[in-house]
């Protein structure tokens, strides 16, 4: 398997952003906090490290959104695993990379419920067009960005599919697949943690 050596191009500057993490309202904060002081800093170039098991959707709405304003050139590479919301932020990316033992999945919107929660018919109503809202926005993006019409998103989204990397190629959901690596000294790696607290 081929392996891409990350740099910046001569006389530009780069950093890398790790995030390993579901996307929360504070997750997501972090993650563009981070961004914008890579860009603030002068970096040309952001490579961003991506694995998620998907979360909040209005959350992955606002990086996706966010992420596509920043004066930078962002990579994105799918490190692991990209699930639900995650695949609308991971098209942010001006470039997008999946290593070989990546995956992607999807599936449809939801919400949970708190025990003994009583819902009447406006409650059930209003949360029906939350979902059907938030889904359709998720459907757009992806099929602005990749090969897949809105017809064949919508089928993803049904049938909760995990989607190879060969396939993520096919459907122009990634742009290459292959290992990277980055100089030893040329590029800073920052990791973003979060307490469990």
């Amino acid at each position: 398997m081929n392996q891409k050596i990350l740099k910046p191009a001569q006389g530009k500057k780069a950093v890398c952003i790790s995030f390993v993490a579901p996307i929360t309202d504070i997750t997501t904060q972090a993650l563009l906090a981070a961004v914008s002081n890579a860009t603030n800093q002068g970096n040309h170039e952001v490579y961003l490290l991506l694995s998620t098991p998907g979360g909040s959707v209005s959350s992955g709405i606002t990086a996706y959104n966010t992420l596509k304003t920043f004066p930078v050139f962002l990579t994105i590479v799918n490190t692991g695993n990209i699930q639900s919301i995650g695949n609308v932020i991971y098209q942010s990316g001006k470039h997008r990379i999946a290593t070989p033992s990546s995956s992607f999945m999807f599936h449809g919107i939801g919400f949970d419920l708190p025990q003994n929660t009583r819902l009447e018919l406006k409650d059930v109503k209003e949360r029906l067009v939350s979902l059907e809202n938030d889904q359709n926005l998720m459907a757009n993006i992806l099929a602005k960005h990749t090969n897949l019409d809105l017809q064949a998103v919508n089928q993803l989204f049904l049938q909760m599919e995990f989607v190879d990397t060969d396939n993520a190629i096919k459907y122009g959901i990634t742009d290459e697949i292959t290992e990277v690596r980055f100089p030893k000294g040329q590029v800073p790696i920052h990791q973003i943690v979060f307490n469990k607290n």
